[in-house]
């Protein structure tokens, strides 16, 4: 009987050490420093980034670091990594339990970050702060954040709703890529009080693809694009003449310089995007001084001095 119960208290103190080892917890609870972090994914690795001071060059390729979903493992023990930051929910972090593992063994630790809105990056700065002792800079990025969302919704609040317009977030050369209105892609038309059209609740946090029929039917006040073939063509060809945007001529490049303001990848940038989209759709009232507001971030944020 005794060795039964020694087997079983064996048993499940193996079990709790395996547990142990492959849970992912969240970087609000992480005890410890780090002075070697990495991202499993580019807004992480793009965060962490800003947080560290690091210089944004004035374009940065797809193919950069900052872009790369993880390293391999043997490239994160060889350049001594110490912590391995996850941008994802509850619910997919259980995959990487396998993986958070063979971390372990590594003596590589792993936590999770809450990057879902924009609203959640000054509680990520501040958290990441603490792990990189960079308490100071952290605050300074958060308070950047959390006063510019305050002003956004004030110039939001001046939108009636009589006055909401579409706004068709377009992908792809053809355009007919887009994503769904509750997605996190979509997060910056909703902030300034317009509307995405791509309704899709089957897809909720997905992209999607329609059909040029789709296209003329939602027929939106506004188009919004980062692909220039697509912009180009908008112009030129006679199919697009029946939409509104083409009439208006409302269609917007986003900006790509040094990466995307909105989307691909998400990330701290829709602060800024935000305001650069809030005053191409409702010009009368989101009323302020973009450049200066783009001035500043360049300089706290990408160390860019203008």
């Amino acid at each position: 009987m005794k060795n039964l119960i020694l087997v079983i208290f064996l048993s499940f103190a193996g079990f709790a050490s395996f547990l142990q080892a492959s849970y992912i917890g969240t970087c609000k609870n992480y005890q410890g420093f780090s002075k070697n972090p990495r991202g499993k994914s580019p807004p992480v690795n793009i965060l962490i980034k800003s947080l560290q001071g690091y210089h944004f060059e004035n374009k940065i390729s797809k193919k950069s670091d900052l872009f790369k979903k993880l390293d391999s493992l043997e490239e994160l023990a060889k350049n001594k990594a110490d912590l391995l930051i996850f941008w994802s929910s509850s619910s997919k972090l259980a995959n990487f339990s396998i993986l958070a593992k063979k971390l372990n063994k590594l003596n590589i630790s792993t936590c999770s970050l809450d990057l879902s809105t924009i609203s959640s990056y000054p509680q990520a700065y501040k958290i990441l702060g603490k792990i990189f002792k960079k308490e100071k800079r952290a605050k300074k990025l958060a308070s950047f954040i959390s006063e510019k969302i305050r002003l956004l919704k004030k110039y939001k609040n001046k939108v009636p709703k009589s006055k909401q317009l579409s706004v068709y977030f377009a992908r792809g050369n053809d355009g007919l890529g887009s994503v769904c209105k509750d997605s996190i892609h979509s997060e910056t038309i909703k902030l300034i009080g317009a509307k995405n059209p791509i309704e899709c609740p089957k897809l909720k946090n997905m992209k999607i693809r329609i059909n040029f029929e789709n296209l003329l039917l939602i027929n939106p006040d506004i188009i919004i694009t980062a692909n220039k073939i697509f912009y180009k063509n908008f112009f030129k060809q006679n199919k697009y003449k029946f939409l509104k945007a083409r009439k208006n001529k409302r269609i917007f490049l986003i900006p790509t310089k040094p990466i995307n303001y909105l989307d691909s990848p998400p990330s701290f940038f829709k602060i800024l995007g935000v305001f650069w989209l809030g005053q191409k759709v409702y010009p009368k009232y989101f009323n302020y001084d973009y450049k200066k507001i783009k001035k500043d971030f360049d300089s706290l944020f990408l160390k860019i001095r203008t």
